[in-house]
């Protein structure tokens, strides 16, 4: 039995869509509703196989793990993990489970992103080529896995436009790397541990790839994995809350991962966070990262994302600070509980406190406030 696990918190409409998706797909399935202790009555207008209500909101987590062990409970033998505010297209569950032979532990569809109204950046940083395991998956994926350390760049690539489509190029992707690849999904995890890459659900797929590819984790967007992988290795970190759960799980697991591009996927992204650059999501992102960049690294890569952590985080701090001081003081105050308290939802702290801080920041020369 395959059992689909999409968590609700006060996303009336766009649970209601991401259900109606699942109810035109050609797979067979049972849908378990989670609901993280919507207080909006969101869950009165939503139908599901299978409706769980959680008191109070556990997190992506948390909520998924409470569906998960039902699922099991109910003989479940493959978990597929779909946020909210995330659509299929009908044959997408079919492909997906398909692609998940012996040898491979996870899978994900292609991912593409729905417009958005907050605006993001354009370019980070540069920062030193790093990746996290080089020999986590095996084949080609423009020399990094399997292949050691790739030579530093000198400038950091461009992301993608949030509202670009699918196909084409994703976050962290150049055209050299893509004609020199062959993978349909460049390494994702490299790309994210080397540049403290923000944008989980944003895949680097090669233009003239449709077969699936070996990716160093499968985002918690749109996730499927077997139920027995998934008890194996203890579920999602609740301590995580929200965000780089998914890559933590994959790493647990220890295996193959696989992206399927031609099993579409639409994703509105951080709609229970309120958007990417709001002080919930750049909190858990700044806390995350570097927990489970020290969780699963070398000592030398412990050390050397660490660098790049702070150099970036104070520059993405001071960026989305000039907009808004909550963002830049929530940023700041998720690289401090990295350190202090590295679990848990974001704390009852009254942000303004650190606006001081996120101002003075945000008005260094741009050279001190990289040069860490």
């Amino acid at each position: 039995m395959l059992a689909v696990i999409v968590l609700n918190w006060n996303g009336g409409d766009d649970t209601k869509r991401c259900l109606e998706s699942l109810a035109a797909s050609t797979l067979p399935h049972r849908v378990y509703l989670v609901d993280n202790g919507s207080t909006d009555g969101s869950l009165e207008t939503l139908t599901a196989d299978v409706v769980i209500r959680n008191g109070r909101n556990l997190g992506f987590a948390g909520g998924c793990n409470v569906g998960a062990k039902q699922a099991l409970a109910d003989g479940a033998t493959h978990l597929f993990f779909l946020n909210n505010d995330a659509t299929l297209a009908a044959d997408t569950l079919e492909k997906l489970h398909a692609a998940l032979t012996d040898d491979v532990v996870a899978v994900s569809p292609r991912i593409g992103s729905l417009p958005a109204s907050l605006p993001r950046l354009t370019s980070l940083p540069p920062a030193p080529s790093l990746p996290l395991k080089p020999d986590f998956v095996g084949g080609k994926g423009g020399g990094v896995r399997g292949g050691g350390t790739p030579p530093p760049r000198s400038s950091a690539p461009p992301l993608l436009p949030r509202n670009a489509e699918p196909e084409g190029e994703g976050v962290g992707q150049s055209e050299e790397r893509a004609e020199a690849g062959g993978s349909a999904q460049e390494s994702a995890l490299p790309l994210w541990f080397e540049r403290g890459q923000l944008t989980l659900h944003e895949f680097v797929i090669a233009r003239h790839v449709t077969g699936p590819g070996p990716t160093d984790f499968c985002s918690g967007c749109a996730l499927l994995v077997r139920a027995t992988d998934f008890e194996r290795v203890g579920g999602f970190d609740e301590a995580l809350f929200a965000y780089y759960e998914d890559i933590d799980l994959c790493l647990k697991l220890n295996g193959k991962c696989l992206v399927v591009p031609d099993a579409p996927a639409w994703h509105k992204g951080s709609a229970s966070t309120g958007g990417s650059e709001s002080p919930r999501s750049l909190f858990y992102t700044f806390r995350n990262s570097r927990t489970v960049a020290l969780r699963h690294g070398s000592a030398e890569q412990k050390q050397q994302y660490t660098r790049t952590w702070l150099r970036q985080g104070l520059w993405l701090a001071s960026f989305v600070g000039g907009r808004s001081r909550d963002a830049g003081a929530a940023a700041l105050l998720g690289m401090l509980c990295a350190r202090l308290k590295p679990s848990g939802e974001l704390p009852p702290f009254p942000l303004w406190l650190l606006w001081p801080l996120a101002i003075l920041n945000q008005k260094l020369p741009r050279r001190d406030r990289m040069a860490i």
